[in-house]
């Protein structure tokens, strides 16, 4: 089960982004994280890197398209229909309506003081979690939803990390509280991915037969059956 992250995640789009959306995107985050504007400059560099090259695949249509056709398709969606490029191209089948779903509770009201540092811890929550550093960006999360306990996007990062740290079940719960308080397709393709992966085998083999004891041979058994006597 691969769940690294693809370039849209990166960018934080999904793969029906237009191709303005992602240039838009681009120059948020490379404005967001350049290494001349973060404290840490490796992580910086690191970070700046991933979004150049999502953006080097993402804004080139051909390029895109290429690697559109490499990404494992939604279940029952064709391979390379996700493009926003090819979608306004290709006729789309038809599918299910999706079931009903229970009112979203509303999210309770911060001071716009409290707002203010929940976007910048979750900033930083973003930058630990495309660093590597899960276990910080989990720390942040848990800061934040002390904070803000409906904040869907610090869920769906704290999904992230339950995936990465190979605790898939836990990541589906938070997925899915995530969207409980915020709709959004990428939170929606991760727990698609999720719950379509096989569940790990918990039978135990069967316990093997006990061996029989070795006979013991008779005395003598062997000598006498060559002298040619008899017991």
């Amino acid at each position: 089960m691969n769940l690294q992250r693809n370039y849209y995640e990166v960018l934080g789009l999904p793969p029906s982004a237009s191709t303005s959306e992602i240039k838009n995107k681009y120059r948020e985050l490379a404005k967001k994280f350049h290494p001349d504007l973060t404290q840490d400059k490796v992580l910086g560099q690191r970070i700046f890197a991933q979004i150049n090259q999502a953006y080097r695949v993402l804004g080139d249509t051909e390029r895109r398209s290429q690697y559109d056709a490499t990404l494992v398709p939604e279940r029952g969606m064709p391979a390379g229909s996700t493009s926003g490029v090819q979608a306004t191209t290709q006729p789309q089948a038809a599918t299910a309506a999706p079931p009903p779903q229970a009112a979203r509770p509303a999210q309770a009201p911060i001071s716009p003081q409290m707002e203010a540092e929940v976007q910048r811890l979750l900033g930083e929550a973003e930058m630990a979690m495309m660093g590597g550093k899960a276990k910080d960006a989990r720390s942040i999360c848990e800061t934040i939803l002390g904070m803000q306990p409906d904040n869907a996007k610090a869920l769906g990062l704290l999904g992230d990390v339950y995936a990465q740290q190979g605790d898939p079940q836990r990541a589906i719960e938070t997925y899915r509280k995530a969207l409980q308080y915020g709709a959004s397709p990428m939170i929606q393709s991760k727990l698609s991915r999720l719950t379509a992966a096989p569940a790990p085998s918990s039978a135990t083999p069967p316990p093997a037969a006990p061996k029989s004891a070795p006979q013991p041979a008779k005395s003598g058994g062997f000598i006498n059956r060559i002298l040619g006597r008899n017991n």
